[in-house]
């Protein structure tokens, strides 16, 4: 998660529910590491990581290119590829942000995408955004998905209204998933809209 990134009051119920002693599998300890790291994210120490010290190490061992990388994430994970791409991350170019997970009106993401589109170092430079939801997340019956659905089109209205020059933005709706089901389509159609070469392959 970005650094500072709120989270609404009634998550705690969702986490519990889904997660504490009572659901299977889950217990108070999952519950309490689950709140410990969301309340002190490192979303930037995160991205460093990833390209000042993972993808060096990686190179060194193994053929890979500096160029064309590509950053796909779900949920929080799909919250990640938006912070890195309004982070203006000079190494990743094509960003998959699967049912990302925005959860609040004040979520820091709007303000990070607003600066990212003034700053007019992030024009011109070629990147492409592909964004994903499930029907299930819109209208199904846990008003967190529900909400994290309305603010992730939120965004989606914000990048159509203030376009970054370089910036592609796609996206998809995948019919009768949800937040348990969509990862992979999510992650399929990142590969197969951003990198459609070797998809075809």
């Amino acid at each position: 998660m970005p650094p500072h990134e709120p989270y609404p009051a009634f998550m705690r119920d969702y986490i519990l529910e889904n997660f504490g002693p009572e659901a299977p599998g889950g217990s108070q300890a999952l519950v309490d590491q689950f709140f410990e790291w969301i309340e002190r994210p490192r979303a930037d120490r995160f991205l460093d990581l990833l390209e000042h010290e993972l993808h060096p190490f990686i190179a060194s061992r193994h053929r890979v290119s500096d160029e064309g990388a590509g950053l796909f994430g779900f949920s929080y994970g799909g919250l990640f590829a938006l912070y890195a791409l309004t982070s203006g991350s000079t190494f990743f170019t094509r960003f998959g942000a699967g049912s990302p997970g925005i959860l609040v009106p004040d979520s820091t993401i709007f303000d990070r995408y607003r600066a990212f589109a003034a700053d007019d170092a992030n024009a011109g430079r070629a990147r492409h955004l592909h964004m994903t939801l499930g029907t299930g997340e819109i209208f199904g019956p846990s008003e967190l998905m529900r909400k994290m659905a309305v603010e992730d089109l939120r965004f989606i209205d914000l990048a159509r209204c203030h376009p970054v020059p370089g910036l592609t933005l796609t996206t998809a709706i995948f019919p009768d998933e949800d937040h348990e089901t969509g990862c992979i389509d999510a992650y399929r159609s990142f590969a197969r809209t951003c990198f459609p070469s070797q998809s075809a392959a």
